[in-house]
């Protein structure tokens, strides 16, 4: 019953990633039948900048991708002018969840496969900046992927600077630490752009400060709802190639010592 009983052995390899696609199989049997196949695939897209051929093992058609540049600002317009460097190894993330891509030495990554005809999040990541200095002046953008269509976005990134000090209550003739004080930078269009809470021994630093003018005062709320009052804000200068000030110190009071 079993004398033409065949034995077959068969088996593939396949490689999905990268910048081609490559699947190999084969088959023996006893019957002195064998076979050998070979497949290779290899999406190819055009990179707007450099006119660089870029190739993908996934296909790439029926996805949207997009095109990103990131340099240093500085001269604070937002684009990139000639004499500003690109940044390399930078990172993003794509919806919230982090991206492989990083920016090459021109500063420009391609950002691959992404979810066409759906709203699109891509925020650059300032933790793979290599200066902690440096940060976005835009956290994200977005856009809406279309098959076919490369997206171009630019993240302009700034020198920082930042500012600390310490916060102290006048009563009774005498000075202390008092922590807990809500402060706040507010710039020349009356916003409030940072907070920060002093800690318990009335020190606080505020950093990621984007260059240009500011006051630094006490949460006016939090003064009249303790009853106390401020002597006076300080002015806080910026400049584009990033400014640390120390010793900024704020000092409040009793209402009764006014």
């Amino acid at each position: 019953m079993f004398q033409h009983r065949e034995l077959r052995a068969s088996g593939a390899l396949n490689k999905s990633l990268g910048s081609y696609g490559l699947g190999v199989s084969g088959f023996w049997s006893n019957r002195h039948e064998y076979g050998l196949g070979l497949q290779f695939f290899m999406a190819m897209g055009l990179e707007p900048r450099g006119g660089r051929l870029l190739t993908d093992a996934q296909p790439m058609a029926n996805m949207g991708s997009a095109s990103i540049r990131v340099f240093l600002d500085k001269n604070l317009n937002g684009k990139m002018d000639e004499g500003e460097e690109p940044i390399g190894g930078a990172g993003f993330t794509v919806n919230g969840a982090n991206w492989l891509a990083r920016t090459d030495a021109a500063g420009v990554a391609w950002l691959a496969r992404l979810p066409a005809h759906q709203n699109t999040d891509i925020g650059l990541d300032p933790a793979t900046l290599e200066d902690p200095q440096w940060q976005p002046r835009v956290k994200g953008v977005r856009i809406v992927p279309r098959p076919g269509k490369v997206s171009q976005v630019e993240f302009a990134v700034s020198v920082t600077g930042e500012v600390d000090g310490t916060t102290y209550l006048y009563t009774k003739g005498k000075r202390r630490p008092i922590g807990d004080l809500q402060l706040e930078l507010v710039d020349s269009a009356r916003k409030v752009v940072a907070t920060m809470a002093s800690a318990g021994d009335g020190y606080y630093v505020i950093t990621g400060i984007f260059p240009g003018d500011y006051f630094l005062r006490v949460a006016p709320e939090q003064l009249k709802r303790l009853g106390l009052s401020d002597t006076g804000m300080h002015l806080i200068s910026i400049a584009p190639d990033g400014t640390i000030l120390n010793g900024r110190d704020l000092y409040v009071q009793d209402g009764d010592e006014v």
